[in-house]
């Protein structure tokens, strides 16, 4: 494995242990909607990551998995969008 992505496994971790740190913390009446959220964003992350794992091992389905994930992020781009729309609000 490269020192790149030696490096780029290492901040998703890093990122999974805040996420996970900050639910811990988190009040109790926003626990489902910040799992709703680490949920969409951890799926579109891990759906990349087995597109690229196809293409190396020689696959063509890996496009599917592109699509799906592209998909993924707007929708997780959205959640965080309208998260913060209705705290602003507040």
């Amino acid at each position: 494995m490269s020192p790149y992505r030696r490096r780029l496994a290492f901040e998703w971790i890093i990122i999974v242990f805040l996420q996970i740190d900050s639910l811990r913390k988190m009040h109790a009446q926003y626990r489902l909607a910040f799992i709703r959220v680490i949920l969409v964003c951890q799926l579109a992350t891990l759906s990349f990551i087995v597109a690229g794992v196809i293409f190396l091992t020689g696959g063509t389905t890996g496009f599917y998995w592109i699509v799906g994930a592209t998909l993924l992020s707007f929708l997780a781009a959205i959640v965080d969008t309208l998260v913060l729309l209705i705290e602003i609000n507040r």
